[in-house]
This record gives C-alpha cells, structure tokens and sequence, in this order.
C-alpha cells in the first residue's frame, strides 16, 4: 500500500495550517493520483484525513492501471526466448528458448551463444559462394545462355573439382543443382583440402610450376608472398590458397562491408571529433583542464564508433549478400573460367 503520509513528509498535526501550501498540495495530488482535491475541501481537512484521501485515491488509481503489458515479461523463460530470439535474428542461427533453459552463468550463455554463431557463420561459408555463383549464372542467362551455363560448370570445376558437362546439366532446377552444390561443397574439410593440396604439390613443386597448377585448375594466380613462401613450403601455400579459392566469394563481400561501414564510421567519427573541438573549451568554465577532458572525449568516441562498426558488420556479415551486376558481354570471344567472384554488385538484405 503507497505510503503518502511517507512522501508528503510536509504535514503534520503540529505544524500551522496556515503555512501549507495548499495549491501545490492539489495540484501535487490531481496530477500523480486524480485526488480531485479543491482548496476550499484542504481547508476544512485534517493532515490525517488529507493522507486518507490521497491513499484511497491513490488505491484506485493503481487498481485501475493497465498492467497487460507486463504480461509478455511474465511468460515462462521469457528472457530465454529473447535471447534465442535476438541470436537468430543476429546471426541467423535457429536457437530456441530450451537451448539455454537451466542456464544460470552468463559466461555459459555465452559460450553456448558464440558456439552456435561460429556453426552458423561455418554454413555461410559454403553456401554463400554457392548461392552468388548461382545468381550471376542467372543474371548471365538473360544475355548468353550457353555461356553461362559454360562458366557455372567450370566453377564448379575449379573450385569442388565437379565434372559438369554444360549440356547435360545434373538438374534443370537451379533449387536442385543448389542443392547438389551444396552438398559437395559440405565435403570439403581440412582432409579434403589436405588432399588436393598434396596433389597439386605432387603434380608441381616449384613456385611457377604451383602457380601453373592453380591457373590450370582453379583460375586463380598466386600472390607474389605466396610465390616466396611456396620455395620453401609449397604445401602449406597450396592449403592456404585452396581454402581461400572455397570461400573466395564471401571473402571479397566481407571486404566489401568492411570498407563502406569503417569509411562511413571513420568520417561520422571526425565529425564527431570536430563537434568536441568546437565544445571542449566550455568544460574550463566548471574547473576542468580542457586538454585531459579532449583526450577522455575522444577516447570514448573511439570506442564508440569501435562498437558500432562491430555492430554493423555482423548485421551483414551473416545475411545480406551482393546481388550480381553483369557487365555487358565483350568483344573478342567468350571469357574463360567459372563466373568471376564479382562483376559489380550492390549489397541486398534478405527478404
């Protein structure tokens, strides 16, 4: 039961009536508990019958007020559901509330959560490649046809040694043949890269020999660090440079992210620098050395646009992809190799 007698603290049987600030005390009342108090009533009224008064108005008041909002906060492990809510939404992970029921460390929560993100990051690393290849093949499809389907079997090639033939695709469907892709891309652990990479070693040793391969093989040089290190370790080069053909894709997107987020975050950052520059001055006013405040400001600015650049690149990272922007078909004959990584595109969310 609300205490008003507790809040007032300002009437008392021994204090001059004279003295209270009736106005203030109607006011007061009418507007936190609909009292309809009147200063001609207050007069006339005991302090004990004015708590009274207000204690049953009050009550009613209390009685009255909505609470069906609050019901949502009392299901059974709401915070569970937000939390699994919040992950999927996220990082496009499929977390349910009985996932993290029984859980009462956070530091637990949080290694069941990030777990279950580096799982789902794992699949966007095969079916990102996957799907772009397969939307620039449809994008390429409106001008050749023929050479479309020509470049997505060489990819395939290259990149999960898939013998396609271009007129005798596995599937007309392009939802199946994701699916065919998918499933092979999924075969491709450490082992398997292991073992390509011993082979490609095998077939060519030496730096020009290596780089010959993966021309040949996988449409891709190599850097002129992985020519230097190849002397004297051509496995590990093979590996490095193998993994990176699989993901090659999603690499250049997160690149991409990467560069427009920290280029915007980096200009709203001097703006904000220069605002302080303009304002610091002011804190000299309150006793404060101008100089240590800047280097406190700034600091916490930078760690601002820190978060907010981390914020922004897992919102993308984990679901929004770049939508193909084919160029216009060149003179000179038809290109070679598998459908290139990027020919223009603009970055999409999800539907």
């Amino acid at each position: 039961v609300l205490n008003v007698s507790v809040i007032l603290g300002v009437l008392s049987n021994d204090s001059d009536p004279e003295s209270w600030d009736l106005q203030g005390l109607a006011d007061w009342g009418n507007t936190n508990f609909d009292a309809a108090l009147k200063i001609s009533a207050l007069s006339e009224m005991s302090p004990t019958d004015v708590i009274r008064h207000l204690e049953e108005a009050a009550a009613v008041r209390i009685d009255a007020a909505d609470l069906s909002p609050l019901d949502q906060y009392l299901v059974p492990h709401y915070g569970e559901k937000e939390l699994a809510s919040w992950s999927n939404n996220k990082f496009s992970t499929e977390l349910e509330a009985k996932d993290f029921v029984g859980i009462e460390d956070l530091d637990d929560a949080c290694d069941r959560l990030m777990a279950r993100a580096r799982d789902a990051y794992r699949r966007r690393e095969v079916t990102y490649p996957v799907d772009f290849a397969l939307d620039m093949t449809t994008a390429m499809l409106q001008q050749d046809a023929s050479q479309a389907i020509t470049q997505l079997c060489a990819w395939v090639r290259a990149k999960y040694e898939l013998e396609w033939n271009p007129q005798f695709l596995p599937s007309p469907d392009p939802r199946e043949l994701r699916k065919l892709i998918i499933t092979e891309a999924e075969r491709w652990d450490e082992a398997k890269i292991t073992e390509r990479a011993e082979r490609a070693v095998a077939a060519a040793s030496t730096p020009d020999g290596l780089e010959a391969w993966f021309e040949r093989n996988c449409n891709v040089r190599l850097t002129d660090e992985e020519r230097t290190r190849a002397e004297d370790d051509p496995q590990v080069v093979a590996e490095e440079k193998i993994a990176a053909v699989l993901r090659a894709e999603l690499t250049q997107f997160e690149r991409w992210v990467l560069l427009q987020i920290v280029d915007q975050a980096w200009k709203d950052h001097l703006y904000s620098m220069d605002q302080v520059k303009e304002s610091i001055g002011f804190r000299s006013f309150s006793q404060k050395d101008p100089r240590i405040e800047f280097k406190r400001e700034a600091g916490r600015l930078f760690d601002e646009m820190e978060q907010s650049i981390r914020e922004k690149v897992t919102d993308l990272i984990f679901k929004a992809r770049l939508t193909p922007q084919v160029r216009p078909p060149q003179q000179g004959g038809p290109q070679q190799g598998g459908p290139p990584p990027h020919a223009g595109a603009a970055a999409r969310q999800p539907a």
